[in-house]
C-alpha cells in the first residue's frame, strides 16, 4: 500500500517550514533543452550571448558554431565552450574604423545558467501550470507556489455556501449510515429458540440503537414462546403415542389369544364337541379384539402425523423468520450501498473544495508524484519533500480513505 501524507500533516509540515530541503547542486544538474545559458567573454562584450539549448541539445555561438551541451554539468559545458572559443581569433573594429585582433583566453570565458526549463504542476492544486525553476525548490514549496492543494477555482468565487450545504448533507448521510449499520447488525443476528441472539452493534445514536435492540429482543421472545409451545405440544403428543403403542401391543396379544380360542373351538365343533352358539361367541370376541386393534393403530398413525406436522411447523417457523430477515437485510444493504456511494461523492466534492469533513478518523490525503525529463518517476515525493529539478512534472492527487 502506498504511503501517503494526510492533508492535515501536509499543512503542518508545509507551514512549519521544518521539512528537509535539498537545493539543486550545480555540479549534479545536467543541462537540458530549454535551459538558457549566459555566456560572457571578459573584455569582449560583443561576444556575450544569452543562448537557449535547442531541442537537439545544442547551442549556437559566434566563432565556436554549434556545440552539444545537453546532458553535461554546467562546469563541463563551460569547459567545452571555453575550449571551442579559445581556439579562435576575434577581430574587433574600433570607433575610428581600425581593426584589432584578440586571442580569446579560455580563462576569460564564463558560463552561467540564466534560466532553467520550467517545471509543471498538475492535478489537485489551486493554480496548476508551468513555473520558472529556482534553485532550492522542493515539493512542498512548489505546492505552495501553486496555491496549495484543492481544485482550481476562480479567485473571486465564494464557495462557502456550497461547502456549508455539502457538510450538512454529509452529516445527514453519516447519520443514515449509522442507522443502517445498526439495522444490519440487528438483521444479521440469528434468532434461535435458545435465545442466543447476537447483540446489536454499538452506535453513537442511542435512540436508534435502543429501538433496534428492542426489536431484536421482541423477535427473540416471540420465537422462544412459539417454539416452546410447539415443543410442549410435540412432547404431549409423543406421550400419547407411547400410551397407544403400549395399548396396541396388548390388544394385538389379546387378538392373538381370541383367534387361537376361535380356531380351537372350530376344530372341536367339527367333531361335534362344541355347540354352535359358543363358537359364535368366540368369533365375536375375536372380531371385537381385531376392531379395537385397528382403531388403536389408526389413532396412533394420526398422532404420528401430528408430530410430523409440529416438527414441520418448528422448522418452517425459523425458516420463515430467516427469509423475512434476509429480505429486510437485502433492502437495508442496498440502501447502505446507495447512501455510502452518495457520501463518497459529497466527500470528494468537499475535498476538491479544500474543505475537510472528518469521518471515523479518515480524511483527505495528499500524494505527489514527480516525473523527470529522463523518465524517472518518484512516488510519494511529499513524504521526503523531494528537491525539484528543472523540467519536472509534479502531479498532486488528493484521495479520501474512509
Amino acid at each position: 500500500m502506498k504511503r501517503i501524507l494526510s492533508l492535515w500533516s501536509f499543512l503542518i509540515f508545509f507551514l512549519s517550514g521544518l521539512g528537509p530541503s535539498t537545493a539543486l547542486a550545480a555540479d549534479e544538474y545536467l543541462l537540458q533543452p530549454g535551459d538558457v545559458l549566459d555566456v560572457r567573454v571578459a573584455g569582449l562584450p560583443n561576444l556575450d550571448r544569452l543562448v537557449r539549448i535547442e531541442g537537439s541539445g545544442e547551442i549556437s555561438l559566434p566563432l565556436a558554431g554549434r556545440i552539444m551541451v545537453a546532458g553535461m554539468t554546467l562546469a563541463n559545458g563551460e569547459d567545452l565552450i571555453a575550449g571551442q572559443m579559445s581556439r579562435k581569433i576575434f577581430t574587433q573594429r574600433g570607433i575610428n574604423g581600425d581593426e584589432a585582433l584578440f586571442a580569446i583566453n579560455a580563462d576569460d570565458i564564463s558560463v552561467e545558467v540564466d534560466s532553467y526549463v520550467p517545471i509543471y504542476v498538475i492535478g489537485d492544486v489551486r493554480v496548476p501550470g508551468s513555473f520558472d525553476f529556482l534553485p532550492g525548490l522542493t515539493v512542498l514549496r512548489v505546492i505552495g507556489l501553486s496555491g496549495g492543494v484543492g481544485t482550481p477555482l476562480a479567485l473571486d468565487q465564494d464557495m462557502t455556501p456550497r461547502i456549508m450545504q455539502l457538510r450538512t448533507r454529509a452529516r445527514a448521510l453519516q447519520a443514515e449510515i449509522d442507522t443502517l449499520e445498526t439495522k444490519i447488525a440487528r438483521l444479521s443476528a440469528p434468532v434461535t429458540p435458545e435465545g442466543d441472539a447476537v447483540a446489536g452493534a454499538d452506535n453513537s445514536d442511542a435512540t436508534v440503537s435502543d429501538v433496534e435492540t428492542s426489536i431484536l429482543s421482541a423477535q427473540q421472545s416471540s420465537a422462544i414462546i412459539e417454539s416452546a409451545f410447539l415443543r410442549n405440544s410435540k412432547a404431549a403428543v409423543e406421550r400419547e403415542i407411547k400410551i397407544l403403542q403400549d395399548q396396541l401391543s396388548r390388544e394385538m396379544e389379546g387378538e392373538e389369544v381370541d383367534k387361537g380360542e376361535y380356531d380351537r373351538l372350530t376344530k372341536l365343533r367339527d367333531n361335534g364337541l362344541v355347540p354352535v352358539d359358543r363358537l359364535a361367541s368366540a368369533r365375536r370376541a375375536w372380531l371385537a379384539a381385531s376392531t379395537r386393534r385397528l382403531e388403536t393403530a389408526g389413532e396412533l398413525a394420526s398422532l404420528e402425523r401430528e408430530v410430523g406436522q409440529i416438527e414441520f411447523q418448528l422448522e418452517e417457523m425459523f425458516t420463515k423468520v430467516d427469509l423475512e430477515r434476509l429480505d429486510d437485510l437485502s433492502d437495508v444493504l442496498a440502501r447502505h450501498t446507495q447512501v455510502s456511494a452518495e457520501m463518497v461523492g459529497v466527500l470528494e466534492e468537499l475535498q476538491s473544495l479544500n474543505a475537510g469533513f472528518v469521518v471515523d478518523e479518515g480524511g483527505p490525503a495528499v500524494n505527489v508524484t514527480i516525473t523527470r525529463s529522463d523518465g524517472q518517476v518518484i512516488e510519494n515525493a511529499a513524504q521526503d519533500d523531494v528537491a525539484i529539478q528543472p523540467g519536472d512534472l509534479i502531479t498532486v492527487t488528493l484521495t479520501f480513505e474512509q
